[in-house]
């Protein structure tokens, strides 16, 4: 299967105990996705209970009916990621 990530490439470079110097490259990823070069997929948002959203308060529809219930409010996004 082949992924797409997405982020920085870094290449540091130490001595190592032995005292031969030595470069590595690391990844630091933001994103990383399933390619869709040779496959298909469906996406769907996901959401988490009890997180707070950082977008528009959710709204309410007016009750024109006193025993009416109220109508249930839409999860809060996903926070972004930390990276």
């Amino acid at each position: 299967m082949r992924i797409i990530v997405t982020g920085k490439l870094r290449q540091r470079t130490f001595d190592d105990k032995e005292g031969q110097r030595r470069t590595t490259m690391e990844i630091d990823a933001e994103d990383v996705a399933v390619s869709l070069t040779y496959a298909t997929a469906k996406v769907t948002k996901t959401f988490r209970q009890g997180v707070p959203s950082n977008g528009p308060a959710p709204t309410t529809r007016p009750v024109s009916d006193a025993t009416a219930a109220p109508s249930p409010v839409s999860p809060a996004p996903a926070e972004p990621h930390p990276f």
